[in-house]
């Protein structure tokens, strides 16, 4: 994971119902992958892909248990 990037990096309206400055990128990775994958742009798509691996993007997405499906069949990363 790549530390160089900050939560505010990300669209706005992402996370607008959540505290950012306590939003961890390790910690909170799957809130944040599932928020970008469902309501992000691509411009948060492309950012999420420099902070985390293909692999922890598949694995955290193959964990969620409600993402919607048109999200779920997006395989950009494959």
């Amino acid at each position: 994971m790549n530390n160089a990037y900050n939560i505010s990096d990300f669209s706005a309206h992402l996370f607008w119902d959540t505290n950012k400055e306590q939003l961890d990128f390790d910690l909170h990775s799957a809130q944040i992958i599932q928020q970008v994958l469902e309501y992000g742009l691509m411009s948060d798509w492309l950012l999420l892909q420099k902070i985390y691996s293909p692999q922890k993007i598949k694995e955290t997405v193959l964990k969620l248990r409600d993402l919607d499906k048109v999200t779920l069949n997006y395989r950009d990363w494959e």
